[in-house]
C-alpha cells in the first residue's frame, strides 16, 4: 500500500493554467510553486502542500487509498 510514495519529497513545480477558463481561450499562464509531499496511514495516503510565491497564495491536495475498493 504504497501507492503514492513515488510522491514523496520537495519539489520545484512549473505550473500551467488557461488564462480564462471554458471560455475556449487556447492562452496559457504559466507560473512557479514549491510543493512538499508527505505520505501517511502506511502509504495509503498522502498530502501535498503547494506554494505560489508569485501568486500570493497556497493550495493542498489530499489522496487516499480504499484497499477494499483498490481505488
Amino acid at each position: 500500500m504504497h501507492d503514492f510514495d513515488f510522491l514523496v519529497g520537495s519539489w520545484n513545480v512549473a505550473n500551467r493554467c488557461l488564462v480564462k477558463r471554458l471560455g475556449g481561450s487556447p492562452e496559457w499562464e504559466e507560473f512557479p510553486s514549491t510543493a512538499v509531499a508527505r505520505s501517511f496511514f502506511g502509504g495509503a495516503g498522502s498530502f501535498d502542500e503547494f506554494t505560489f510565491p508569485t501568486k500570493g497564495h497556497s493550495g493542498m491536495t489530499v489522496r487516499l487509498y480504499d484497499p477494499v475498493r483498490r481505488e
